[in-house]
């Protein structure tokens, strides 16, 4: 059975013959199901957190599967034109078109497992015209500009803004996507233990941000929804830190 056959009978990116098939799934699942309680506080939800934090996830996530394909050594990073930018303080973040190119889709067949599609297809599914949709250069423009600064690691938007920026988002959860990734939340359910391949790890989260964004349009414009998650995983995407 061909990847694309899969997806359309499973409705998920991860082909149904694959030994992954299983827990990817249970992935998702735990995902979804326990990072609004993760995030939860005096029994609600703040949305423009849990929005922040599952792109936050969907950003690192990404980096790691490309960093896991092709080495991270210096080589290897020339080659892929990445480059690593140290700011003032010491801190390094990853550039380049590689890296950016793990957020949105080049080709039809990975619409279905990168962020950009899944986040857009949720804010359109809520009613947002396709043109009304955030235009990508502005926000990667207003992530790198930010770097460095009091505005780093949060949105554009001053009126959507998380209760943390991305990357304190992503120091706190990604123990809890980790162990969702590693099968460690399905342990008992699921046998023999299986880790998410890296490969699948962005497009859990990405899926995970499209539910998050229909969960949330009471309270949140669709518009703004995806500012938040996209601009949060832009910036996860590129500082080089070491979570596990």
């Amino acid at each position: 059975m061909t990847d694309r056959r899969a997806t359309e009978m499973t409705g998920m990116p991860w082909p149904e013959s694959a030994p992954e098939f299983a827990v990817c799934n249970f992935a998702l699942g735990d995902f979804i199901n326990n990072l609004p309680r993760q995030l939860t506080v005096e029994g609600r939800v703040h949305a423009e957190t849990l929005l922040a934090a599952s792109g936050a996830v969907a950003g690192y996530a990404a980096q790691q599967a490309l960093l896991a394909e092709i080495s991270q050594d210096a080589a290897a990073l020339q080659r892929h034109e990445l480059q690593i930018v140290q700011t003032k303080a010491g801190d390094e973040y990853y550039f380049g078109d590689a890296l950016n190119a793990r957020l949105f889709a080049q080709k039809p067949e990975d619409a279905h497992q990168r962020l950009w599609p899944l986040v857009a297809g949720a804010a359109v599914t809520c009613g947002l015209a396709p043109e009304a949709l955030p235009k990508l250069e502005p926000m990667f423009a207003h992530v790198s500009r930010a770097v460095g600064s009091e505005a780093e690691g949060f949105p554009s938007l001053a009126e959507a803004r998380p209760h943390l920026p991305a990357k304190e988002l992503l120091k706190l959860v990604w123990p809890l996507a980790l162990g969702c990734f590693n099968g460690e939340i399905s342990a008992k359910v699921l046998q023999p233990a299986m880790a998410v391949p890296h490969r699948w790890r962005p497009a859990i989260a990405a899926i995970a941000a499209n539910t998050f964004i229909r969960q949330v349009k009471s309270v949140l414009a669709p518009d703004k929804a995806v500012i938040v998650v996209f601009e949060s995983a832009i910036y996860a995407s590129k500082p080089k830190l070491q979570l596990g």
